[in-house]
């Protein structure tokens, strides 16, 4: 998937299948969202995070017929099944790709959020992304990978950083983790992440970034011209507004 595709395309991307007799149990120990809630009519955003709370996949998860299934960017089905697999050799799990197949996906949560790629994969902690609005994370299920740090940020740091969206007028293809910048005194300073874009006509391209209030809200942000050498070829950002998160139905 490049740049030009949505943040969880639909359905024909292949599925992650987990299943076993221990399923529920190990998903329950690595996974944000309480897998216990879960039903079989909904999909269920998820995240999987390393030991130091940062995001390595996110992903929408649902259950068929007692199996789980993760549905992502193609993309980010190895480094998901490579990071599930250190955990999965302590449990009766089954861990198996479905390159097709005919299951059919629930609707999606979340459309306006954006796919993590492994550009940004093990980048973002998940209040940067402002998930802890949505219900990928469950703060009163117990302990999965992860949870010590994302609940301490969650009870006790003052949140600096967080998701907006913006517009960005060109058709140049955007490099997912590039930095952003405002200027200072005539210095272009770094002032967010560049986390994903897309494009669905010409010359306005919809991006997620994560930056702090001070910079999204009251400065001017810029992208760097990948299609320049100079270094004050700039591209800036319009209509920077926090994420609203409205579930789909």
């Amino acid at each position: 998937m490049d740049s030009s595709e949505p943040a969880m395309t639909p359905p024909m991307n292949p599925l992650l299948k987990i299943s076993g007799p221990d399923a529920t149990t190990f998903l329950q120990g690595q996974l944000t969202c309480d897998i216990g809630k879960m039903t079989a009519s909904q999909c269920h955003l998820a995240l999987h995070c390393n030991r130091e709370g940062r995001i390595i996949s996110l992903f929408n998860i649902f259950l068929y017929q007692h199996d789980y299934y993760l549905f992502m960017p193609e993309s980010m089905i190895p480094i998901t099944l490579t990071a599930l697999k250190k955990y999965a050799i302590f449990s009766k799990v089954s861990l198996d790709v479905l390159r097709t197949h005919a299951i059919p996906i629930p609707t999606i949560p979340y459309p306006q959020l954006p796919a993590i790629y492994p550009e940004t994969s093990g980048q973002f902690l998940p209040h940067e992304l402002s998930l802890q609005k949505t219900d990928a994370i469950s703060f009163n299920k117990g302990c999965y990978t992860g949870q010590e740090i994302i609940a301490r940020i969650h009870y006790r740091a003052k949140l600096k950083k967080q998701l907006y969206q913006a517009h960005l007028a060109t058709n140049v293809p955007q490099t997912r983790g590039a930095p952003l910048y405002y200027e200072n005194n005539g210095l272009l300073e770094i002032g967010g992440v560049l986390v994903d874009a897309i494009s669905l006509k010409p010359n306005d391209q919809t991006i997620w970034l994560v930056s702090e209030e001070a910079h999204a809200i009251e400065e001017h942000l810029f992208l760097k011209d990948q299609d320049s050498d100079s270094a004050i070829a700039t591209t800036m950002l319009a209509e920077i507004k926090p994420i609203v998160f409205n579930v789909s139905q």
